[in-house]
Formats: C-alpha cells, structure tokens, sequence
C-alpha cells in the first residue's frame, strides 16, 4: 500500500499549532484536500494523552466520515513513536482506513497498523522498519 504524503505547508502548520498548545497535546481530524479540522483535548491530563471532544467526534464521524484521511496528535516531548494509547486508537479506526500523524516539536510522523504492530509511513508512502520517517525533509522554524 502507498501514502500520498502530507503536503509540506500542513505539517508546518500542525507543527506551530502544537507549539500554540503545548504543554498540552492537541488532536484533530485531516480532511480530503489536505485541510484540517482541530478537535478540543478533553483528556483528564492532556500534557501527555489526547481524548478528542466527543460531541464533536461523533459529528465530524457522522457527516463528513467520507471526507476524513486520518487522526493527528501532537507529542510536545517529542516522542515519535506512538503511544500504547495511540496504538489502541489506531487499532479502532485503521478498519475505516484512517491514517496517523503524530506532531513533533519540529516535524509530523506517519504511523500505519500492520500485522497489530504500528509501523512508520516513509516518505515514499510505503511502510517503514521501526525508525520514524519525518514528513518535512528539515525541520520547522518557529
């Protein structure tokens, strides 16, 4: 399977929208066209997980689910790799064939389900081994 990669002017802009957030992680929708739509952290400690508005969720899920490519949340320690949480996530909605981005401090990572394991998405939009594949080919200014 092949990715269309994220565009670089998204990542750039999801890279500042989690510096706006930090210290908290912020989460949102990336939508057909490359647009995006953020969703309020409502996490009970959302400096190091994200739980996306419900009301909100269930309304981008019910009248645009068909325009939906994927889920983004930012890492702002900047961790690349997925979380177990953001394992069991992505284990929930890669049946819909949503893709992940996890937003660094100055890069986006890609991150796919294979065989139940989370495998980096390389540039090329093919999958990875277990090292991440940034998105931007250098890193953001802020």
């Amino acid at each position: 399977m092949r990715f269309e990669p994220m565009p670089d002017d998204l990542a750039r802009t999801l890279v500042r929208e989690a510096h706006s957030a930090a210290p908290d992680e912020m989460c949102g929708f990336v939508i057909s066209g490359w647009n995006y739509i953020p969703v309020p952290n409502c996490a009970s400690d959302p400096q190091r997980h994200f739980e996306m508005d419900q009301t909100m969720l269930l309304e981008i899920l019910t009248f645009s689910a068909d325009k939906v490519l994927g889920i983004y949340h930012s890492h702002p320690r900047g961790n690349k790799a997925p979380s177990e949480y953001d394992c069991g996530m992505m284990r929930n909605y890669t049946v819909h064939g949503f893709r992940f981005w996890i937003v660094t401090y100055n890069n986006v990572y890609e991150w796919s389900m294979s065989d139940d394991e989370a495998r980096p998405v390389r540039r090329d939009g093919t999958l990875g081994d277990e090292l991440a594949h940034p998105v931007l080919t250098g890193p953001t200014p802020v």
